[in-house]
């Protein structure tokens, strides 16, 4: 329950009601930081502005797993070790 998060964390319940509806719009860091710890999320979830990942396929297109977790993993490669990874692959795929 909302009332029973605030009186956990000690915030007033009047901040909840006020971003719900909207009248109002910031909150300071520290009660961001209370919310964000009380469930376990990033204060960036909190307030809305954690990114949301991007499918890694453009749209329509699905993959598999496998597919996802390569494309992961090659996004993270510096790029003179994605050349040489792509070189390896493509003389595998090519046989």
């Amino acid at each position: 329950k909302p009332g029973k998060m605030c009186t956990d964390i000690g915030i007033s319940k009047s901040i909840l009601t006020g971003l719900k509806n909207g009248t109002k719009k910031n909150i300071q860091t520290d009660t961001a930081q209370k919310i964000a710890d009380y469930f376990g999320v990033s204060v960036d979830r909190v307030l809305g502005s954690e990114q949301k990942e991007k499918s890694p396929a453009p749209e329509g297109v699905e993959l598999t797993e496998d597919q996802i977790r390569a494309i992961e993993k090659i996004k993270k490669l510096p790029p003179e070790e994605l050349a040489k990874k792509m070189a390896a692959l493509e003389a595998v795929l090519d046989m």
